[in-house]
């Protein structure tokens, strides 16, 4: 973790003070109780590579032989995983469903699958072998509104939406919690760079507020996460962010 993260106190409103402060004690918890898993996380990352030997045989002469078992099964299983078709079936569930509303979610769902720019297929190929590895898989759903040309004098705005596969060292969850559905909160690792940051009209930047600038290369932190390959330079300064979901409070 950065060793400057969190927000400026005196920059938010009054009310939300409160919030942003048991949000950030709930990060510190939850990043300490899963430092418990991630020695497990090395470890299958160490098989899949066949980094199996950690320490130098007794005899120098002896031969190691390294059967990994982890890569040959995880490359044999993806396929079957992700190489489906499937089609997707909605029935309405709860007391104010309705059929209408079970097949227009039906539609968009299937849509949503198969249509190529929203990147749901490639997300979750990149996702169950992070299931595979880890025990974790995460996708993430995101929606833009964009301005789509009707015709050739009318334009209308759309919802885009976007399907990514995001790294599980980037995510935290509520560790009181039995999975993301029942979870209480949860947290995502975002590295950007300052400029992309400030010119995001999704974020809302307190006047003044000064970013920690982070080196992904030369960062001491071992949950490395999705981070970037380039170093921080002065034409490109790499900052962390933390989005926050609060499922209930929302």
């Amino acid at each position: 973790m950065a060793s400057t993260v969190g927000f400026a106190v005196e920059k938010i409103a009054r009310k939300h003070v409160k919030a942003a402060e048991k949000l950030f004690e709930e990060l510190t918890v939850g990043r300490e109780f899963r430092k418990s898993r991630e020695h497990i996380w090395r470890r299958s990352e160490r098989q899949y590579m066949g980094k199996t030997w950690m320490n130098k045989a007794e005899d120098p002469s002896t031969d190691l032989i390294n059967i990994n078992v982890s890569f040959s099964t995880i490359n044999t299983i993806m396929p079957h995983l992700t190489g489906m078709e499937p089609e997707f079936f909605i029935a309405p569930f709860s007391s104010d469903a309705t059929s209408k509303n079970a097949r227009i979610q039906e539609a968009f769902l299937n849509r949503m699958w198969r249509h190529k720019p929203v990147g749901a297929q490639l997300a979750l190929k990149k996702s169950v072998f992070d299931y595979l590895v880890y025990g974790d898989g995460f996708l993430k759903t995101t929606w833009q509104i964009v301005t789509r040309s009707k015709s050739v004098d009318v334009a209308v705005d759309v919802a885009e939406t976007f399907v990514d596969r995001v790294s599980p060292w980037d995510v935290w969850i509520d560790p009181n919690s039995e999975g993301v559905d029942k979870a209480r909160w949860v947290t995502i690792r975002v590295w950007t760079t300052e400029d992309e940051a400030r010119a995001d009209q999704t974020l809302r930047i307190p006047t003044g507020f000064n970013f920690t600038i982070i080196d992904p290369v030369t960062d001491a932190d071992e949950d490395t996460g999705d981070r970037p390959y380039h170093a921080t330079s002065t034409s490109r300064k790499w900052v962390v962010l933390y989005e926050m979901y609060d499922t209930v409070e929302k």
